[in-house]
């Protein structure tokens, strides 16, 4: 191994010390978009006769994308990932950073090609990588390392059971889908199978009953 792979695999060994597990609604955008929206400038007019097609800004790879609610993202395609990151602010270097961080974590992968989401912070002047990984076939998010799910399993009654945790996983999933729709796909069955399992959801809150197994739905 020649001195050159040697340091970039210590480059890449310690910024996966800088990886932060967190799920999709603590991302800050989404989190804390009402103050997003102050600080925003407001601009509430639409010009004659405007029917302009969205206008998307690129910097390299990646594509800024404005969500409905008003938060912006950027993906990148070619590396199956969505970055909350301001691209048009931020320096070559900064990019860099992201990007290999990007090549690390994914190395470790074994060749999945899962979707990734990541929001590179300052805290307390030290560069990390809060992320997680999306799983749409299983339809489940997941990370690299072990996570205490803590805060994120606070709903559950009774988590100690790998069936309840699933559960929990899949509703961030859905939140995820629900942040990033940009390059989600869905099955026309998967439509009709989520939206039964919601009619039982709805039904059995007052009558108790049980609901489907989603996998007999989906067909």
């Amino acid at each position: 191994m020649t001195t050159k792979t040697k340091t970039a695999a210590m480059d890449s060994q310690e910024l996966l010390t800088r990886s932060v597990p967190i799920w999709p609604m603590q991302l800050w955008q989404y989190t804390e978009i009402t103050l997003l929206r102050e600080a925003l400038r407001h601009d509430y007019t639409v010009g004659m006769m405007q029917v302009d097609m969205p206008r998307c800004e690129t910097h390299q790879d990646w594509t800024e994308v404005v969500h409905p609610s008003g938060a912006v993202y950027n993906h990148n395609p070619r590396r199956k990932t969505y970055a909350e990151m301001n691209m048009r602010t931020c320096s070559d270097k900064q990019l860099m950073r992201l990007e290999a961080w990007i090549d690390a974590s994914r190395k470790k992968l074994n060749n999945e090609e899962w979707l990734l989401v990541v929001e590179p912070m300052l805290v307390r002047g030290n560069e990390i990588f809060p992320y997680y990984y999306v799983v749409p076939e299983k339809r489940i998010i997941t990370w690299l390392e072990p996570v205490d799910g803590y805060l994120l399993f606070q709903e559950c009654k009774t988590a100690w059971h790998w069936n309840h945790k699933r559960l929990e996983l899949e509703a961030q999933y859905w939140k995820h889908v629900e942040y990033f729709p940009r390059g989600v796909e869905m099955r026309i069955a998967d439509v009709k199978a989520l939206r039964i399992r919601m009619n039982w959801y709805c039904i059995g809150k007052f009558f108790r009953i049980t609901a489907p197994n989603q996998n007999k739905l989906i067909g």
